[in-house]
């Protein structure tokens, strides 16, 4: 499996190479873009890994925009998703559901992190408080057609 993330996620990809360890799969390449998301590097860097000897089966994207890149690049070079590939990404966008085949992806709750955040902003205001904390909100897995059954 290999674990697509980007150095401005850090602290999502330690959580995320964290729970892939505790999962029942393992990951064995950690591909890492700049600061920012680059697609023609991240293009690169997924025909490197699937031209070589011995490429992932399964890719878990730190966005769903990466997982439809990753499905797209696999056709070229004559993969099946999820046949010969398996793909996750992360956010639920709507373009995870339009794409084909759709993408398996990870739902955040976008509308409870906006509520919470702007509460976060006005009690730092309003008490200036130096920390505020963290919050751990639930997530859900959304399993469609880019992963095996």
């Amino acid at each position: 499996m290999l674990f697509f993330n980007d150095w401005a996620y850090q602290p999502f990809s330690l959580g995320g190479k964290e729970g892939l360890a505790l999962s029942a799969f393992k990951a064995e390449y950690t591909a890492v873009l700049d600061s920012y998301m680059d697609f023609e590097m991240a293009a690169a860097k997924i025909r490197n890994m699937l031209s070589s000897p011995e490429p992932p089966e399964a890719f878990f994207c730190i966005s769903d925009l990466l997982a439809v890149l990753v499905v797209h690049i696999a056709r070229e070079y004559g993969y099946s998703v999820p046949e010969d590939i398996s793909v996750i990404g992360f956010d639920d966008i709507d373009v995870a559901r339009m794409a084909t085949p759709s993408i398996t992806t990870i739902r955040q709750p976008v509308s409870q992190m906006g509520t919470l955040a702007a509460e976060m902003v006005i009690r730092k205001i309003e008490k200036n408080e130096e920390h505020i904390g963290s919050i751990l909100l639930d997530t859900e897995l959304v399993i469609r057609n880019s992963t095996r059954k």
